[in-house]
């Protein structure tokens, strides 16, 4: 009858039905039916490769993963406390959303952020493109005071686009280091919807893993937050014109060239 099964739970490994109580195993096909009818061949629902990352559940949107589920270079899940999730949701094509990260203009006019050395940019895999940044922290904004006072001035900036739709970025300060996960759901009139993980390392005791990691990765997000509030709501409207490019958009025009090409 099409009820929603995400109102349902699980049980023994089986998602439950919320209002026939019908049980779906992990291969999507329905094992039992309690009011003892035999189960139906078309009894069975879609299912896809999923992960669980820090108490998050990644799916790829397809029958078979085409690659394995990134996460942050040299670093386990295990060893990072993730601070609950916030979104955005803001009138600008998903595409664009990531990208923003590839333009080096937009970090001096936008952030307050000196750029201390070109950009280097490489694919560390066919699916995968990745930006390294110098920067130096300039803004007088409570967020940069603060980064500046716990973190330093000056920091070196990692995103690793995934198709477009994932990104992992890292922001290393002498005295600290953030990392956040980047997802993207493109929704409809060309709106996207953000949502954003900030993960921050584990204490190695008991006392620090129940407050300090909480209270750490708690003040983090407001600091990303900002940033990102900030950051996407200057591309409100925006879309990509190709023939209005300058010399200085050539890192942004090269990602979305390899965008364009990976999602053929």
């Amino acid at each position: 009858m099409g009820a929603d099964l995400s109102r349902g739970c699980v049980r023994d490994g089986r998602i439950i039905c919320p209002l026939h109580g019908w049980e779906y195993a992990a291969n999507g096909k329905c094992a039992r039916i309690p009011c003892g009818d035999a189960v139906p061949e078309i009894a069975q629902q879609r299912v896809f490769p999923v992960v669980e990352l820090g108490g998050h559940v990644f799916f790829f949107n397809g029958e078979e993963a085409r690659f394995p589920m990134p996460f942050f270079d040299a670093v386990n899940a295990e060893d990072l406390h993730a601070a609950p999730t916030f979104d955005i949701h803001e009138n600008v094509p998903w595409y664009l959303v990531i990208a923003n990260g590839f333009d080096r203009q937009h970090f001096e006019m936008t952030h307050e952020r000196t750029l201390l050395a070109e950009p280097v940019v490489d694919t560390p895999s066919h699916f995968a493109r990745r930006i390294s940044l110098q920067l130096k922290v300039e803004g007088n904004g409570w967020a940069d005071r603060l980064t500046r006072a716990f973190g330093g001035s000056e920091s070196r900036m990692t995103i690793t686009s995934c198709c477009g739709s994932l990104a992992f970025v890292t922001a290393e300060f002498p005295a600290v280091k953030t990392r956040g996960i980047v997802a993207v759901q493109p929704l409809e009139n060309g709106t996207s919807r953000i949502r954003v993980i900030v993960w921050v390392k584990r204490s190695r005791g008991t006392i620090g893993r129940l407050l300090l990691d909480r209270v750490n990765a708690a003040l983090r997000r407001q600091v990303v937050r900002a940033f990102f509030q900030d950051d996407l709501g200057r591309l409100t409207g925006t879309s990509y014109r190709p023939e209005r490019m300058v010399a200085s958009d050539k890192t942004l025009v090269d990602y979305l060239d390899w965008l364009q090409k990976i999602h053929r």
